[in-house]
């Protein structure tokens, strides 16, 4: 059993109490789900936003291109999605989170400023400063839904797939007084659309 409480509402945010069930008893955990949008002047100019509010967008490139959120991430946790509205079951997009001055003609997790999981039609791994870790079967398909959790408190990006958990990251090397950014890196053959009224 999984129950979503929400409890208490801001202007930006919501805070979700997340209760689970399992054979030992109840576990309770806490985020913040903030409501914001991909940001356009903080994206690499090939990437094509398909909606004036900036949510959804693909790529114009059939490089890997990088976009970032508008909102900033420096405590506590986090926790969004995406959904996957186009796909061509042969691209890999990654999602994760970067900092501002990462290089955006690349993949999330070539360099030290991402941490990312990427992922295809089968299969999934994690990725910062151009190392793979953790390989994860299950992939994405049109209508998938990728959901991620950042917790600035433990250093840990937590996934999860059509609300399955679908693996958990160390952020290796954060620095705690860098700023950093919800982030997609994708080509032309995906589209994508940002969710942050999470029910």
């Amino acid at each position: 059993m999984h129950i979503v409480i929400v409890y208490h509402f801001t202007r930006n945010s919501v805070k979700h109490i997340n209760i689970y069930h399992n054979e030992v008893g109840f576990l309770c955990s806490l985020y913040i789900v903030h409501w914001f949008t991909f940001n356009p002047h903080m994206s690499h100019p090939d990437i094509e936003f398909l909606s004036n509010d900036y949510s959804s967008l693909t790529s114009r490139s059939l490089q890997d291109r990088i976009a970032l959120g508008s909102r900033i991430l420096r405590s506590n946790k986090y926790f969004w999605q995406i959904r996957i509205d186009q796909y061509d079951d042969q691209s890999d997009p990654a999602f994760g989170i970067a900092s501002y001055d990462i290089c955006k003609d690349q993949r999330l997790g070539q360099d030290s400023k991402s941490w990312c999981m990427y992922i295809d039609h089968q299969r999934s791994w994690f990725m910062h400063n151009n190392q793979h870790r953790t390989r994860l079967n299950r992939g994405i398909q049109h209508g998938s839904v990728v959901g991620i959790l950042v917790d600035f408190e433990t250093k840990v990006l937590k996934f999860f797939l059509d609300d399955q958990e679908h693996g958990t990251m160390k952020l290796i090397d954060l620095q705690e007084n860098e700023i950093y950014y919800p982030a997609v890196s994708l080509n032309k053959n995906v589209h994508v659309t940002l969710l942050t009224d999470v029910k």
